[in-house]
């Protein structure tokens, strides 16, 4: 608490029962006319609206229910909509998705009172902000204010693309997107050029190589083999299949434009590798 000139401040103090984060305590807004209700969303599955239930107590004395929704699309860019308040005091809203069932990681939305309508907007205070699912709403007043890194984000499984023939696998994190890395595979097909070729999986945080692994195994010529790279593993060859499991850094985290590769050290024309599978936590970025 400081004083300055006969007014006092005082600092909020995280609570352990909400995690150690900060909640609005209960208070009842009151709006004037010119302030509005604006709700935000960023989120990457398809066919989520953002839906805020609320109450305000009118200037006559009456309890006004509202609703209001937002749509949003699925490119983890974000998407705004502003709507008129009454006049009088806001006493709760809840915010929750519909529509579809994003898992929780995939929608991250924030409910602010802004003052005017259109045009250069002033925010005079966020009641929510957070990330919902299917089955977990936010509420104001109770839920703190939540930032997007505050979660390890979901599981995700996915396919990459087939590259051509000769060229390196090469899987770039979308915009708005925060990925870690846990395990990759792929196979890879070599031409009749003799020699022995050695997947390597690299990845590049957008500010140069983070670091270069090579597999433990190697393909010879005209020959199929299958290679998987993993964190806290250690390297293992298995014979006859020359399938291997090679150990990767223990903690690759790639933001927006970040990328990992996956080529051969011989870089052959004729040699072929499979589209790569590979599992990631994914979480927003909020920018």
């Amino acid at each position: 608490m400081v004083t300055l000139g006969g007014e006092r401040i005082v600092s909020a103090t995280p609570i352990a029962v909400a995690g150690g984060r900060i909640i609005a305590s209960p208070f009842q807004f009151y709006l004037d006319g010119a302030d509005n209700v604006r709700i935000e969303g960023w989120n990457s599955l398809t066919g989520v609206t953002l839906q805020v239930f609320g109450r305000f107590f009118r200037d006559d004395g009456t309890v006004q229910v509202f609703e209001s929704s937002l749509p949003l699309t699925a490119d983890r860019v974000r998407t705004v909509g502003t709507f008129p308040a009454v006049r009088g005091y806001l006493l709760n809203l809840t915010l929750s998705v519909i529509g579809a069932t994003p898992k929780l990681g995939q929608t991250f939305g924030r409910v602010s009172i802004v003052r005017g309508f259109t045009g250069a907007t002033i925010v005079v205070g966020t009641l929510l902000q957070g990330y919902c699912a299917a089955n977990q709403a936010l509420a104001w007043p109770g839920s703190p204010i939540q930032h997007t890194d505050e979660i390890e984000g979901y599981f995700r499984g996915i396919s990459g693309t087939i590259p051509a023939a000769g060229q390196p696998i090469n899987e770039v994190v979308p915009t708005g997107a925060h990925w870690r890395l846990y395990a990759l595979g792929l196979d890879l097909t070599t031409n009749a050029v003799a020699g022995n070729r050695r997947p390597q999986f690299m990845f590049d945080t957008g500010a140069g190589t983070g670091a270069i692994v090579h597999a433990v195994a190697t393909v010879p010529a005209s020959a199929l083999a299958s290679f998987f790279f993993s964190a806290g593993l250690t390297g293992n060859l298995f014979t006859p299949l020359n399938n291997s499991c090679s150990a990767m850094p223990p903690d690759v985290q790639l933001t927006s434009g970040g990328s990992f590769r996956v080529f051969s050290d011989l870089g052959i024309a004729g040699d072929q590798f499979t589209a790569v599978e590979y599992q990631v936590r994914e979480r927003l970025e909020v920018n």
